[in-house]
Formats: structure tokens, sequence, C-alpha cells
């Protein structure tokens, strides 16, 4: 999808894309771990390049890759998410082509999305507002 597909999704069902701030949140937890498992990196928690699987897996199939919270799973690897910081597009979390190499895969590293287009590597997560 594009990130104005995405936001129109999220949309639809009366929700957002994340703030940048929140997907970073929402993958450490309340721990403020470095990926979503913990501080040290595993080669086999998370669909990335290092796993070797080379392909888009089924949400959830990774049962070590659980973000910060319960049933938040594949913040880290298998398709870069879109989260949103002010005006500017960003893609978090790393896809099945990050290795840690370059710290894709750690839920504080993401980069700017210049591309308007679509990506087979980037999904999207939707987030709510709180009530008040």
């Amino acid at each position: 999808v594009t990130p104005v597909q995405a936001e129109n999704a999220c949309r639809l069902v009366g929700k957002r894309l994340c703030t940048e701030a929140e997907w970073q949140a929402a993958c450490g937890g309340p721990s403020n771990f470095l990926y979503p498992y913990g501080n040290t990196y595993s080669t086999t928690a998370c669909n990335g390049l290092d796993l070797g699987r080379n392909a888009i897996g089924n949400t959830g199939s990774f049962s070590a890759c659980q973000g910060g919270y319960p049933g938040l799973w594949d913040m880290s690897g298998n398709v870069y998410e879109f989260a949103t910081n002010g005006a500017v597009i960003r893609a978090k979390g790393g896809s099945f082509r990050s290795g840690a190499g370059a710290g894709l895969l750690r839920c504080n590293t993401g980069f700017d999305w210049t591309s308007g287009g679509p990506d087979a590597v980037v999904g999207f997560r939707c987030c709510r507002n709180r009530d008040p």
C-alpha cells in the first residue's frame, strides 16, 4: 500500500496511522527494549535477513517475535510499517530483507519514506485515540 492508502484504511475503521513515538513504545514495551523481545539481537526471533526465510511470513507465525505488549506481532522484520512523525511518513521495524548490521530491526530505528508509491515489503498498523 501507499502511505495515503494506509491512512485511509485506518480512517475507515475509526483509527489512524500510529505516530513514530507510539509505534516505538509499542515495540519496546514498558522496558523500552531495543528489539520487541529484549535488548539482545536474536537471529531467529523475527523474520529478518539473518533468519534466511527470504519471504514475508504470516503475521504471528514467529512466536518469539511479539512486541512489547501481548498480541503485537512482527514489529521487527517481516515488513516495514508506516508511522507518522508530524507530516513525515517513516518506515519502522525493518523487513525480511533487513539484517542486524544496519540496525533497521531495532524498535528505535526507522527512516523517512520518500516514495509515494507502494512497496511489497511495507505494511502498516493502526492506532486509536485514547478515550478522554
